[in-house]
């Protein structure tokens, strides 16, 4: 190759890397629409004759149980409960003893609004855990495993809903 750069001028430079595994999935994963466009026979796929056949649902439902798994142990999970149950305790309670106004219609307008601005950072807290396992490239991995994207947005949806379930509970029972 030398010898040819040097008497044809064709090949300007040339070089050797090591792909690390990480590069491979990184590329494999980057886009979400991954699918072989001819299916292998089953006796020529990996895991030929198991009994298990992941389906969306099986899917959907890990990614609920790892979203809930994940948010346990989370310290913004406290957050996103804590703030709006806060919100409702504290505009209920000037509500009741009329802390700002003896007038209702102002209790009122000045509990709704409390209690609506405690759920205005709700929808943060909840996207960001999609984005964190974005930026650490966790779905680019789920996706090469084998993981639809339906399942995993079901899943996730799923999660957060159980956890907006608890605010919406103290919510109903405020």
């Amino acid at each position: 190759l030398d010898k040819a750069r040097a008497e044809a001028k064709v090949v300007e430079d040339y070089g050797l890397a090591i792909t690390t595994l990480e590069d491979v999935f990184i590329a494999v994963g980057a886009d979400e629409t991954v699918a072989p466009a001819v299916r292998l026979s089953n006796n020529l796929r990996i895991g030929a004759g198991r009994q298990y056949y992941a389906t969306t649902v099986t899917q959907a439902v890990g990614i609920f149980e790892k979203r809930l798994r994940i948010a346990s142990r989370d310290f913004r999970t406290v957050a996103l409960l804590i703030l709006p149950i806060g919100g409702l305790a504290a505009g209920f309670a000037i509500n009741k003893y009329q802390v700002i106004s003896k007038n209702d219609k102002q209790n009122d307008m000045i509990t709704a609004a409390i209690v609506a601005g405690s759920f205005l950072i709700y929808p943060a807290l909840v996207a960001e855990q999609v984005v964190a396992e974005k930026e650490s490239k966790l779905r680019n991995v789920l996706t090469v495993a084998g993981c639809e994207v339906r399942a995993y947005w079901i899943g996730n949806f799923l999660g957060d809903y159980c956890l907006f379930l608890i605010v919406a509970g103290a919510c109903w029972i405020a």
